[in-house]
């Protein structure tokens, strides 16, 4: 006898959702206890030992500079960072955190890097997609700095890299009889590179900018909403819910007992009022339209509520899935992460 067809959405409508965001109650409390119940969930450690790092390497590239950078005491391994600076130009300058997607092979962060001595898939992947907002951003002025999460890039064994399999659930049930799970290492590793980040004499300011595209931007909704540091984020291409989509998901993006508490949506309404843009793709083959732009104006009427509407946009493109990122620039400049910002 096999599992009646709407199993796992019988499973979403019994999840109990006890943080569940309700129309009218205190938000700036409820938006506290999401942070605090998320970080517990994914497992982030109370604090993090300062970074200590090593520089690997330094590069000129075309108008910028790339440093990879070894952050040598990460949660449970070493964190391999890419640092993105301009050639030239003011500083200090304001910090980005650009967060890669799945493709590529499990590139990582190659793709957002601009690495071109790297798999041909990757560097097709990050064409196809437009991945290259680290390289972008970097030449618009800005100091990027961009990871790997946990089973991508250089956080992979050896057997497994650039892999054309889907491994992360290998890595998810690796993790699991640890009492770990790959987004809260994922989300660590992320923190503890805005912490260098923010050490560095060429970044200003203690708040920095996030971008991500697909699991990207499951990176960033994750990482926006524990870590107060992010002052503005673009989330491209990934509003997604359990409700829509109930069935089964990626291990590198699953939280475990996530549903006990609250959906994805309020994530991402615990984020506000600080700024957001959100990118859709109206033919995206990954995330249905319709559910993103439900989810979509969920999170803007909890921003209305708070009479934050303008901290609030979406641009939206007749595409596939793929980073857009015509109104990126401006929704920096505009939310005081401008390269050329003065205090």
């Amino acid at each position: 006898m096999a599992l009646p067809e709407d199993f796992y959405k019988r499973l979403y409508d019994r999840a109990a959702k006890r943080l569940r965001y309700q129309d009218g109650e205190d938000f700036q409390g409820w938006a506290e206890r999401v942070r605090d119940k998320l970080a517990d969930l994914l497992g982030l450690p109370d604090r993090q030992e300062k970074p200590d790092v090593d520089l690997l390497s330094s590069e000129p590239c075309d108008g910028y500079v790339r440093e990879k950078v070894l952050i040598k005491n990460g949660m449970i391994d070493a964190l391999p960072i890419y640092v993105l600076t301009p050639e030239e130009g003011t500083k200090p300058r304001p910090g980005i955190i650009c967060l890669h997607g799945h493709g590529g092979y499990m590139a990582g962060k190659d793709m957002v890097a601009g690495v071109t001595d790297t798999h041909p898939i990757a560097i097709e992947c990050s064409e196809a997609l437009n991945y290259g907002y680290g390289v972008l951003m970097a030449k618009a002025g800005y100091a990027c700095v961009c990871t790997d999460g946990f089973n991508f890039g250089d956080r992979l064994l050896a057997e497994d890299r650039w892999s054309e399999e889907h491994i992360c659930d290998k890595y998810f049930a690796g993790l699991a009889p640890y009492g770990l799970v790959p987004m809260g290492v994922t989300t660590a590793g992320n923190m503890q590179a805005i912490d260098y980040l923010l050490t560095r004499p060429d970044v200003k300011g203690d708040r920095i900018g996030c971008i991500g595209l697909s699991y990207g931007g499951v990176q960033a909704y994750m990482l926006t909403c524990v870590d107060r540091r992010v002052g503005a984020a673009v989330i491209s291409g990934s509003l997604s819910s359990f409700r829509a989509s109930p069935g089964p998901r990626c291990g590198a993006s699953v939280v475990p007992g996530l549903l006990d508490w609250f959906d994805q949506v309020d994530i991402q309404k615990a984020i506000a009022p600080r700024p957001v843009l959100y990118e859709i793709m109206t033919q995206d083959t990954s995330f249905d339209y319709e559910q993103s732009m439900a989810q979509y104006a969920q999170i803007k009427s909890v921003y209305e509520s708070l009479s934050a509407e303008n901290m609030i946009d979406l641009d939206q493109a007749d595409t596939d899935h793929r980073y857009i990122g015509k109104k990126v620039e401006a929704f920096f400049k505009q939310h005081h992460c401008s390269a050329t910002y003065i205090e």
